[in-house]
């Protein structure tokens, strides 16, 4: 199971609360959160089954939905609606951080790690080509 699958599942445990005092104030943002928060672990399962491009794409989708969410926690603040946010701001940090490494194809620690469900061990760089005769690496 990727860790940014068990993260969002986090992700929602800790939102649940959130959202009960979210709807005190406003039951459509409250209903936007659980949406978002829903389509990130919707999107990430169904990544995770897909290949090439395809994954990528669920991958990103993710993220914007986790930006949503992030969006929907800003939205309250500035409101000045009394809601505390900040264990959901840093499982969605992470979260971010979890999908970028996804979508850059399994590239560095961070997607490596992802992917092998590691929780803090070290895990090497994957290896960067810079060869100027190698066709990824022309033009740059």
């Amino acid at each position: 199971m990727l860790v940014a699958y068990t993260n969002a599942l986090q992700i929602i445990r800790t939102l649940r609360p959130i959202v009960e005092q979210l709807k005190s104030y406003d039951a459509n943002a409250a209903d936007q959160v659980v949406r978002a928060a829903t389509s990130i672990t919707h999107n990430v399962a169904e990544g995770s089954r897909r290949t090439g491009k395809d994954r990528k794409c669920f991958y990103r989708r993710a993220a914007g939905s986790a930006s949503e969410v992030l969006a929907a926690l800003d939205t309250a603040d500035a409101w000045g609606w009394n809601v505390n946010t900040a264990e959901a701001r840093v499982l969605l940090d992470r979260e971010l951080a979890l999908l970028w490494g996804l979508c850059r194809g399994g590239r560095g620690r961070g997607a490596i790690a992802a992917r092998a469900g590691d929780r803090g061990r070290r895990v090497p760089s994957a290896r960067r080509r810079s060869s100027p005769t190698h066709p990824r690496c022309r033009g740059r």
